[in-house]
């Protein structure tokens, strides 16, 4: 999983997945609450540490931007 911190513009987190031909794709795992515009950071990582306690072998990068560009090949999906 991708989490990308915006450097106060935000934060998401995305898992990768396969789209409908089959190529690499990105979903967002957490989306905002409702009335807000960002997934607060806490939350991010609350879900990456659930994810690990889950799965070991699970592999969390984060990427400093604040664009909040994925720099990962595919598509953000939903």
């Amino acid at each position: 999983m991708v989490k990308l911190n915006g450097l106060g513009n935000g934060c998401q987190i995305l898992t990768q997945i396969r789209d409908v031909d089959g190529k690499r794709a990105w979903m967002h795992a957490l989306k905002p609450k409702a009335g807000e515009e960002h997934v607060a950071e806490a939350d991010i990582d609350a879900y990456i540490r659930r994810s690990i306690e889950r799965d070991r072998d699970v592999w969390a990068i984060e990427i400093e931007d604040k664009t909040l560009n994925n720099p990962f090949e595919g598509d953000i999906i939903g």
